[in-house]
């Protein structure tokens, strides 16, 4: 598994357990809610932190990637936004169930950001040794 596999995978996982959490709201219980809804917000995170640490910091030296990382931050930077929203509100609330949608569109379209433009451009751009080394970085610190 390469780092961008790595990512993809983290993406699916999120993707379809806040698509459930939409789907399911009404069905289960605010306690069952607020435990996923907390359990995405720690993922999603997380996976900025990792995105972050194993692959932005390591290939923002590339000037040729200097718009694609900046569009990046401020992609996540409505993701977050929408987690304070969503944070703002009672799990009861008609506004949370709104506020979830928005994050969950939010994540689509970081998700569709990173497959289409921030991972072509990383492959277009970083040297194949370059993505040895952080695929190896990958494996050491996720697997090792």
């Amino acid at each position: 598994m390469d780092i961008f596999q790595y990512f993809e995978e983290e993406h699916k996982y999120i993707e379809e357990r806040l698509s459930e959490l939409e789907h399911n709201y009404k069905d289960w219980s605010a306690e069952r809610v607020f435990v996923r809804a907390t359990k995405m917000i720690d993922a999603i995170t997380k996976h900025f932190d990792k995105q972050e640490t194993l692959v932005l910091d390591e290939v923002k030296r590339y000037k040729e990637l200097e718009n694609v990382i900046s569009d990046c931050l401020i992609d996540r930077k409505h993701i977050l936004a929408a987690i304070d929203d969503l944070l703002m509100d009672h799990i009861d609330s008609q506004e949370f169930r709104g506020n979830l949608g928005k994050l969950l569109q939010a994540v689509r379209q970081h998700i569709s950001f990173s497959d289409e433009k921030l991972y072509q451009a990383i492959r277009s751009v970083v040297p194949a040794s370059k993505l040895a080394e952080l695929n190896e970085a990958v494996k050491t610190r996720m697997f090792g």
